[in-house]
């Protein structure tokens, strides 16, 4: 879903713009990091989510703390793909701003 919101966006800026390609290459190179950033979240959460079922395992008097942070795990997990589709759309509406500005 990112990836085709992502050449979307790119194809329908290359088209309003033309000869602006500085403006296309910043737009993608946000976007590519704003992806990579997303994915680094997502892993980090995993490796979360895993020392938190290690602690489950170890020590299980602390249950209730650890549903608190799986929940806050799995609903951060569901944000992500939306933050990124929001932080796309907002890109490519400052580019066809800019473009309109020149």
């Amino acid at each position: 879903v990112v990836e085709e919101e992502v050449v979307v966006v790119v194809v329908v800026t290359v088209v309003i713009v033309e000869e602006e390609v500085v403006v296309v290459v910043v737009v993608v190179v946000v976007v590519v990091v704003v992806v990579v950033v997303v994915v680094v979240v997502v892993v980090v959460v995993v490796v979360v989510e895993l020392v938190v079922v290690v602690v489950v395992v170890v020590e299980v008097e602390k249950l209730l703390l650890v549903v608190v942070l799986v929940v806050v795990v799995k609903v951060v997990v569901a944000a992500a793909p939306l933050a990124v589709v929001v932080v796309v759309v907002l890109l490519f509406i400052s580019v066809v701003v800019v473009v309109l500005g020149l």
